[in-house]
């Protein structure tokens, strides 16, 4: 992470690489090993904007949720990165897509925390 618990740049393509390539590799390609790190490239889901969104809000499996680690603006970038860049797909994401999907609550949160 860059800052305190969270990520500084809104550079979709940085932060896909800090914050993604790790299990999904830097192409996008997915691996398999520990886990299974489905491929991010050439993935038709990846061209639903709402897709990628959701994930990044609220996690998916073993991937955790960025819900308190990105911003909505780092989240649009992030997804634009994937969606055009990995998959070849026209699409602009905007921080308005992200917001009408981010929750007040993060996944996983205590209501016992209140």
């Amino acid at each position: 992470f860059e800052g305190e618990n969270a990520f500084i740049t809104t550079d979709g393509k940085k932060l896909y690489h800090d914050s993604c390539a790790a299990c999904h590799m830097h192409k996008g390609e997915g691996a398999y090993g520990a886990g299974y790190y489905p491929p991010l490239a050439d993935n038709s889901k990846m061209e639903s904007k709402y897709y990628i969104i959701d994930i990044l809000i609220n996690g998916f499996r073993g991937m955790p949720s960025f819900h308190g680690m990105m911003n909505d603006e780092q989240m649009a970038a992030v997804t634009q990165y994937i969606v055009n860049d990995l998959n070849g797909f026209n699409e602009i994401v905007t921080a308005e897509d992200v917001a009408q999907l981010r929750h007040e609550k993060p996944p996983a949160s205590d209501p016992s925390d209140e």
